[in-house]
C-alpha cells in the first residue's frame, strides 16, 4: 500500500512538472514579440500563430486559424509547396517572400521555418520578420552606388583614395588618359 501510495504522488509530482512545463514553454510561444506560427507543410494550414503575427496580420486568432499560408504568400502556390517539402526534409531553412496583410498591403518578410514534430505530425515552425524597410534600404544603396560608379566612371577629373599608410586604395579610370598608369599599377 506505502509502494501505491508513493507511485501515485510520483505520478501526481510528474503531472504537475509537466503542465507547469508546458504553460511556460506556451507562454514562450504565445507572448513572444518575434511573429511565430505553426504551419502544415503539405496543406500550408497555420495550424497555430502567436499574438504578435496576429497583430502584425490584422486577423483575429479564428480567421487565422482559418487561412492558409498560400492564402497570405505571394508566392506561386506549386513554388511554396515545393518549398515547404524541401524544408520538411531538410529540417530547415531561411526563406524571403512578399505576404499580404488582412489590410490588404502587402509586406516583405524573411521567414526561418523549422521542421519538428507537432501533435503527433510533422509540421513547421515559423519565426518571421518583416524586412520591407531593409529590403528598401538595400535597393536604395544600391542604386546610390550605381550613380556613384556611373559618377566616378564618367567625370574627366582623377579621383583617387589615399589610406593612411599612403598607399593609393582607388583611383578613378580616367588616371590612364591623363597619367598614362592604370589604376591597379598605382
Amino acid at each position: 500500500a506505502l509502494a501505491l501510495h508513493l507511485v501515485q504522488r510520483e505520478r501526481r509530482e510528474a503531472g504537475a512538472r509537466l503542465a507547469i512545463s508546458e504553460n511556460q514553454y506556451r507562454r514562450l510561444f504565445e507572448d513572444n514579440s518575434a511573429m511565430m506560427a505553426v504551419l502544415d507543410p503539405e496543406s500550408t494550414a497555420i495550424l497555430d500563430a502567436n499574438r504578435a503575427m496576429l497583430d502584425y496580420y490584422g486577423y483575429p486568432r479564428e480567421a487565422i486559424h482559418a487561412l492558409k499560408l498560400i492564402d497570405l504568400s505571394q508566392t506561386p502556390p506549386d513554388e511554396l509547396l515545393a518549398l515547404l517539402g524541401r524544408v520538411k526534409d531538410r529540417m530547415q531553412a531561411r526563406v524571403r517572400a512578399r505576404h499580404r496583410l488582412a489590410d490588404g498591403s502587402q509586406r516583405d518578410i524573411e521567414a526561418l521555418l523549422t521542421a519538428l514534430p507537432y501533435n503527433g505530425r510533422r509540421a513547421l515552425f515559423v519565426i518571421l520578420n518583416d524586412v520591407t524597410d531593409l529590403k528598401r534600404a538595400e535597393a536604395e544603396l544600391k542604386h546610390s552606388e550605381s550613380r556613384y560608379r556611373e559618377l566616378v566612371e564618367n567625370i574627366n577629373e582623377a579621383l583617387y583614395e589615399i589610406d593612411v599608410a599612403g598607399v593609393f586604395t582607388f583611383m578613378s579610370p580616367v588616371v590612364q588618359s591623363l597619367f598614362g598608369y592604370r589604376p591597379e599599377d598605382l
